[in-house]
């Protein structure tokens, strides 16, 4: 699979560049993605399925949007939330990885991001500057502080079961 990855790799970077006028985009957070993966050695297929997941459940039309135009205007969908399973703990306790991402464009900045989830909690530690439990069904992200566009929150939590994770609130700023 290593050895066919550099194929691929450069067959997706110039389909995207064709086929989307902000192709460049997309490959900043292709590469994001990929260094996450590869910093936290989780599987290549965890990386696939977080890129997938923001290309496939995202509206397309956000990629259309030229830089300098702030005809669109942002929402809670142009956040992406995807969490996938990356491995297991030495006694057996699931790890799930989470990306939080800002699809925002032209430039627009997300503050102040809550999501729906439950009685989060974890048992390994989360940095509380990414992601922490306010209250019931009630999680801030980075702080409540803006996310530039483009830009990729990360974290990895576990426990016996993946939560569901949904944006409730944010500010957008553009």
């Amino acid at each position: 699979m290593r050895t066919l990855f550099p194929v691929l790799a450069i067959f997706t970077i110039a389909l995207f560049i064709l086929a989307f006028p902000d192709g460049w985009l997309l490959i900043q957070i292709f590469h994001r993605i990929y260094t996450y993966s590869q910093n936290k050695n989780t599987s290549f297929l965890f990386f696939v399925f977080c890129f997938l997941g923001i290309i496939l459940t995202k509206n397309a039309k956000l990629f259309y949007v030229y830089a300098g135009t702030n005809a669109k205007r942002c929402s809670q969908k142009d956040i992406g939330v995807t969490q996938a399973h990356v491995g297991r703990r030495p006694n057996g306790i699931p790890i799930y990885g989470v990306q939080i991402t800002n699809l925002c464009f032209p430039g627009c900045s997300i503050a102040n991001i809550h999501l729906s989830c439950g009685w989060f909690s974890s048992a390994n530690l989360i940095n509380p500057k990414i992601f922490r439990r306010v209250a019931y069904n009630d999680c801030l992200v980075n702080n409540a502080e803006p996310s530039q566009a483009g830009r990729i929150l990360s974290f990895e939590y576990t426990t016996t079961y993946m939560y569901h994770l949904s944006v409730s609130s944010a500010t957008f700023t553009c």
